[in-house]
């Protein structure tokens, strides 16, 4: 498994999800749910859009990553 930490620095929130090896996105369900924790306001204007976050968004072992929104409402993990 590898763990993924996505980060809203507006908010100062974070969130750390687990990714099996083999899958290079977020399920739908884990974009949600990453949503709620990091800004749960939907009038909100953090600026969390389409790729959830503000601020930097990395793995645990430190690999700079950005989250790709896909139309069935998961996320593509790609490497900067």
């Amino acid at each position: 498994m590898r763990t993924v930490r996505l980060t809203n620095s507006f908010h100062d929130t974070a969130i750390t999800l687990r990714v099996p090896d083999k899958r290079d996105y977020l399920t739908a369900r884990q974009v949600h749910r990453a949503r709620r924790e990091l800004c749960g306001r939907r009038d909100c204007q953090c600026g969390h859009g389409p790729a959830l976050t503000r601020g930097p968004d990395q793995t645990l072992d430190g690999t700079r990553i950005t989250l790709v929104p896909d139309s069935d409402g998961s996320a593509w993990i790609e490497t900067c």
